[in-house]
């Protein structure tokens, strides 16, 4: 079980943690943000993730409202292509369940250029957990 998270950043709309233990970088979108927000946040994250040698993933975007289209556009064609230059090897998404997540995780699969990433979108963060933890329960 993930031990106690450091806090990296937090925000009105975003925290940000990293768990030693797993190597996790997690971030819990907490309301809605907009694209001059959600852009630098995710740049931002992404810059604490590899100076924390982080190797899994793990958003929560239970209480984000959807993205706009974009938005999806930016995430899958210019901040994925840097994510995936980091051999992050896996990244949970949680998702709203009146979300519809399956084209979100198809838009990022199709996105991944051959990298062996693992992308896998949950309703529950305890399932996005237990599927982190699965490597480390060898």
């Amino acid at each position: 079980m993930l031990q106690k998270a450091k806090e990296l950043h937090s925000e009105e709309y975003v925290n940000i943690w990293f768990h030693e233990d797993t190597r996790t970088l997690e971030m819990e979108w907490l309301d809605y943000v907009s694209s001059y927000r959600f852009r630098p946040t995710l740049e931002q994250a992404l810059d604490l993730a590899v100076a924390h040698n982080a190797r899994y993933w793990l958003a929560n975007r239970v209480e984000m409202r959807e993205l706009g289209d974009s938005d999806r556009l930016w995430l899958t064609t210019t901040w994925l292509p840097k994510f995936l230059e980091y051999n992050f090897k896996k990244m949970a998404v949680v998702e709203p369940e009146n979300c519809l997540h399956r084209v979100f995780e198809d838009q990022m699969l199709h996105n991944t250029n051959g990298k062996p990433v693992e992308i896998k979108c949950f309703q529950k963060r305890t399932e996005a957990l237990d599927w982190i933890e699965e490597d480390f329960n060898l």
